[in-house]
């Protein structure tokens, strides 16, 4: 492998964020760096997240029928 070729690897990197988070990372970026998200403020890393489904897939059809189906045979 040649030397010349590879990035340079800082350790303990400054992470700040919108939020006002810091943090420390390994990177090949010289820091300080800033982000506009970090895990503490993004909603789908925190478990905040709300998903929505506005159309259903092909499986969620599919079960709605055999469920459908089911509630039939019981009643028959």
């Amino acid at each position: 492998m040649k030397k010349w070729m590879h990035a340079k690897y800082f350790k303990g990197v400054t992470v700040t964020c919108i939020c006002g988070n810091t943090f420390t990372v390994n990177a090949t970026v010289e820091g300080p760096i800033k982000v506009e998200t970090c895990p503490h403020c993004n909603p789908f890393f925190n478990k905040t997240q709300k998903v929505e489904k506005v159309a259903q897939g092909t499986m969620e059809k599919y079960l709605a029928k055999v469920k459908k189906m089911e509630s039939l045979k019981k009643a028959a």
